[in-house]
This record gives structure tokens, C-alpha cells and sequence, in this order.
């Protein structure tokens, strides 16, 4: 369903949202799910990305939490 998706950095955003820190429980599942889920997003046939892995990978390395987030720096 990721690959419909505009990715932008609003989208990607949001998706880092559900790692605040301020709920501590639970972060290492949500850090866990997240990285199996942009995996399925990147992944294409064999050792091929898929067709919108570039420009979901850019967004991600681009957004501005990466660097100021502990869980999104796991993520990634």
C-alpha cells in the first residue's frame, strides 16, 4: 500500500511520529516494525530495488528527525 503513497516529507514525518520518545514502552517494537516495513517499500525482485525505492530512501535520509532522533536513526 506504501508504494500508491505520494512519499514526501510530510509522509515520512509522519511515519517517524509514532517513535516519539516521549512513550518510551514499546519503542523497540515500533523501531522494529518500521524498519521491516521500509524494507518491504525498497525491496523489488532479486537484488533490484523497487521501482520507488530511490525516491523513498531519499525522502527518509533527508528528513530532519534522522538526526535528531535516537529511534530514527535505528530505523534507518
Amino acid at each position: 500500500m506504501l508504494r500508491k503513497v505520494n512519499i514526501d516529507a510530510v509522509f515520512v514525518d509522519f511515519m517517524f511520529s509514532f517513535l516519539s520518545e516521549e512513550e518510551s514502552t514499546g519503542v523497540n517494537d515500533r523501531v522494529n516494525g518500521l524498519s521491516e516495513l521500509f524494507f518491504e517499500v525498497v525491496s523489488g525482485h532479486g537484488d533490484e530495488l523497487h521501482s520507488k525505492g530511490d525516491q523513498f530512501l531519499a525522502q527518509i535520509l533527508s528528513s530532519g528527525q534522522v538526526s535528531t532522533s535516537e529511534p530514527c536513526r535505528r530505523v534507518i
